[in-house]
């Protein structure tokens, strides 16, 4: 079921894409104003996070063949490559829509009172677990190791993580 809707969100057009995320940050941040610290929203935040981790990492590492090895940390060589070739940009997107689950649900269960500290945490655990993923790509030789993967994973979960920022804002004009 859950590779089912990934399909289904990867074949989404970009738009509606986007739109779907703006949605689901709206909806994080009255969520996270009206339910934080209650114990469903909690729970829901820890089954979004791990099935998000179990299927980021199958997807990155168990699900594709062996054999491809490389590093690369050629930004501007990527950049222009995605503006020659539209059809890459689903990739670049979707790299950020992997980590987004990530950064809504991490910045709820990490959350303790201080929006900023919980907003920089998530970022920095996101960057570290993309790192990770990266580096266990390279030495598994399940895929090219690339810094823009790193940039794209970490910039979804920054953006994932809003919520928890703007909620404590809120909560502290409130």
């Amino acid at each position: 079921m859950i590779r089912k809707i990934f399909l289904y969100i990867y074949g989404c057009n970009l738009y509606v894409l986007s739109a779907l995320m703006l949605l689901f940050l709206l909806l994080w941040t009255l969520f996270t104003v009206r339910y934080s610290g209650r114990r469903l929203w909690r729970s829901v935040n820890i089954l979004i996070f791990a099935v998000t981790l179990s299927y980021a990492l199958c997807l990155t590492l168990l699900a594709r063949s062996r054999g491809e090895y490389g590093v690369s940390f050629d930004l501007i060589g990527k950049w222009m490559y995605i503006k020659e070739h539209l059809d890459s940009r689903r990739e670049v997107v979707m790299n950020a829509v992997l980590f987004f689950p990530l950064g809504l649900s991490f910045s709820q269960l990490i959350y303790r009172g201080n929006a900023e500290k919980t907003f920089r945490n998530t970022v920095l655990s996101a960057l570290f677990l993309s790192f990770c993923i990266e580096f266990l790509q390279y030495v598994l030789s399940s895929g090219t190791a690339e810094i823009s993967d790193l940039l794209l994973n970490t910039s979804g979960a920054a953006i994932g993580a809003l919520p928890v920022l703007i909620a404590g804002k809120i909560k502290n004009h409130s």
